[in-house]
């Protein structure tokens, strides 16, 4: 009998990612161990008052104090786990001694962020690495030209977990919905759709209400003073289940791109197309010429605006899309992305 190989995966605890990513590689024969780590810092009221007040104030030790906890526990948990793969994503509380230590023949590196975004040290650990996965083109010529190998660099886009995002059947109850963090970009837009579509049914997943920016309050003031706004702007992030079941209700899922998307795209463009709801996304070349020419894109507010008023009005329109997006959706799962990146591995070292 084969042995069976072990992986640890270790990324931040965002969306469920990485328990999606675990369950592909143990499909592609990996028996996954997942340590998660912070997506921005570390949760809990202690640590938020000591390392976000001590930031502000300047005072750098608590949140260097936790990095250094983290990284000798995940040291020790390696140590213990053994494992054939370790599979690092973004790496921003991993400080590069640590990566170089972890006792795996292979080691992989997947900026799920342009790499840029990812960490202050993103340049060390990709050249430490045993092969690094972009989630951006843009960043191979970059790393290329900052030391890192060029045969070691693949292009990786983030991908859907099909036991998550899929069609429940449900009712549409909603027109339009949107999941997802409420930058600046994407606030302009939606506050303009929600303002002058009065009688188009919105629900807008995400927290905006941040401590930290004063400026977020006013919309939440705002939004206690009418009824709709109460119903439209939901200050919360939901789970992937939630999400899924959001999708499901409504007629449009719109899907805006971060400005980093430049010749990339988000995983909302597989996991709306995975729960089977029509799409609107904003132009972008990759997921026309790489996923679906199908998607349907947008080029600016009243482009977008014209067309889901267009859309709203014509059900068998947007079901013949949404089901020739679905027909082609299942080359982008966790699962396909695995086997191409560990495919990639053997060709390397064989």
């Amino acid at each position: 009998m084969e042995e069976k190989r072990v992986a640890l995966l270790v990324g931040p605890s965002f969306f469920g990612y990485n328990q999606s990513i675990a369950r592909a590689l143990l499909d592609n024969g990996y028996e996954t161990r997942v340590i998660d780590t912070p997506a921005h810092n570390p949760t809990g009221l202690v640590n938020r008052l000591r390392i976000d007040v001590g930031q502000a104030l300047g005072v750098q030790r608590y949140k260097d104090q936790w990095r250094k906890t983290f990284n000798a526990d995940l040291l020790e948990r390696a140590r213990a786990t053994n494992p054939d793969l370790f599979m690092l994503i973004r790496g921003e509380w991993i400080d590069p001694e640590t990566f170089s230590s972890i006792p795996a023949k292979t080691k992989l590196l997947w900026f799920q962020d342009s790499a840029h975004r990812c960490c202050a040290h993103h340049l060390e650990l990709a050249k430490r690495a045993t092969a690094v996965f972009v989630f951006e083109r843009l960043d191979i010529p970059y790393l290329v030209e900052n030391g890192v190998d060029p045969d070691k660099i693949r292009f990786l886009p983030m991908g859907y977990d099909p036991e998550t995002y899929r069609d429940l059947q449900s009712s549409k109850e909603v027109d339009v919905s949107f999941v997802g963090r409420m930058y600046d970009e994407r606030k302009e837009l939606i506050h303009r759709l929600v303002d002058e579509l009065p009688d188009t049914t919105f629900e807008v997943w995400g927290r905006y209400v941040r401590y930290k920016e004063p400026r977020t309050w006013a919309l939440w003031m705002r939004r206690q003073m009418s009824k709709r706004l109460r119903q439209t702007y939901r200050n919360k992030n939901i789970p992937p289940q939630v999400t899924n079941e959001v999708y499901n209700r409504s007629k449009i899922a719109l899907n805006i791109h971060h400005s980093q998307s430049q010749q990339g795209c988000n995983p909302r463009v597989f996991e709306i197309i995975g729960s089977g709801t029509f799409q609107i996304c904003d132009r972008n070349d990759h997921v026309r010429e790489h996923v679906s020419r199908d998607v349907v894109q947008f080029e600016n507010y009243d482009d977008l605006k014209q067309k889901i008023v267009t859309f709203l009005a014509d059900d068998a329109q947007r079901d013949e899309i949404e089901r020739h997006c679905r027909a082609v959706v299942g080359a982008h799962t966790f699962k396909a992305r695995m086997h191409e990146a560990l495919s990639s591995i053997r060709c390397r070292t064989e």
